[in-house]
């Protein structure tokens, strides 16, 4: 559980920095994003609320599944995102595999009450 939360922590801050080089690259690439703002970072002129959440969540997931290229010409940007791919994709799995330890938790607890 607490390496689920430090890759968590990971991707976050990963995604921060990804996202304050595209907000430093250019502002119209990042009013085309839809104004995001990080898990920890804010770009100034962001307003924080549900629809910036949203848009933080959407995007998350765009580059974390390679749906989005937003770093195409610095090989030091797409070195970046992939780094990013990765710690998010370690994310997913551990969360994936906690859910199953849960359940297989649960489903034997109950069958324990029930032969008791």
């Amino acid at each position: 559980m607490l390496a689920g939360a430090i890759y968590t922590l990971m991707s976050y801050a990963s995604f921060d920095r990804l996202l304050r080089r595209a907000c430093a690259e250019s502002e119209e690439a990042w009013i085309k994003l839809g104004k995001p703002c990080g898990f920890f970072y804010v770009p100034p002129g962001t307003r924080i609320g549900f629809g910036t959440s949203f848009v933080r969540s959407g995007l998350y997931e765009k580059w974390a599944t390679g749906a989005d290229e937003p770093f195409a010409g610095s090989t030091e940007d797409i070195a970046k995102l992939k780094r990013y791919r990765r710690i998010a994709g370690w994310c997913h799995a551990i969360g994936a595999l906690l859910l199953v330890i849960a359940v297989a938790m649960i489903l034997t607890e109950s069958q324990c009450c029930k032969q008791a």
